[in-house]
């Protein structure tokens, strides 16, 4: 936890330092500083592989940025078949991999593959 707060502030020195290149992370600075702070938080949870951790800010950073990076999907692809793997119960499972599916139709519209990513829904 004590690591997080000083990746916390970390991020937001970085956003005041960097103003205008914070731009590719929000309009706002307030948006900027929350997009940058959930990568930062999804980022270091997906390196332990506590993907449960970083699914939530990941989950943000996502809708909130849907172009910002290739990889972002392909991270969240991990991140929601791991917790489709431990759900515990056929409804959490479902629902996890309904998300999987719209998350290839996502990077489908935002990076093209249609046909890799259909293909990927499909397995």
């Amino acid at each position: 936890m004590k690591t997080a707060k000083m990746m916390i502030l970390a991020v937001v020195l970085t956003v005041v330092a960097f103003g205008a290149k914070a731009q590719k992370w929000g309009a706002p600075p307030e948006d900027s500083i929350r997009n940058l702070t959930n990568y930062s938080l999804y980022t270091e949870s997906f390196k332990q592989k506590a993907y449960a951790d970083a699914y939530t800010p990941w989950k943000e950073l996502i809708y909130a940025l849907p172009k910002r990076h290739k990889n972002d999907y392909i991270n969240g692809a991990t991140i929601l078949k791991n917790l489709a793997s431990q759900a515990k119960t056929v409804e959490e499972r479902e629902n996890y991999l309904n998300e999987l599916k719209a998350l290839y139709d996502m990077r489908s519209e935002n990076f093209g593959e249609r046909a890799t990513n259909l293909a990927r829904k499909a397995m």
